[in-house]
């Protein structure tokens, strides 16, 4: 079923749209694989837990410390 006026080959507007949603949803899980958004994580977690708390961290001090929490210190079972 076409929409009326859209292309009989199939190449309108839904198509379109469904792609877009698609590669949107691998955006975001390409992104969250990588650990891209942490920290639209830590955000959405600060606001739901900590506002009470003072301000967020800043983006480039929260890399920061995610960074030493990673590499300082033991890291290893033995």
């Amino acid at each position: 079923m076409s929409l009326p006026g859209s292309p009989k080959n199939g190449c309108g507007i839904r198509p379109m749209f469904r792609l877009m949603t698609q590669l949107g949803r691998l955006r975001r899980l390409i992104r969250a694989m990588t650990g891209e958004d942490a920290y639209e994580r830590y955000l959405a977690h600060w606001r739901e837990q900590h506002s009470g708390d003072g301000p967020p961290l800043d983006r480039k001090t929260f890399y920061r410390q995610q960074q030493e929490r990673k590499w300082n210190g033991i890291n290893r079972c033995c």
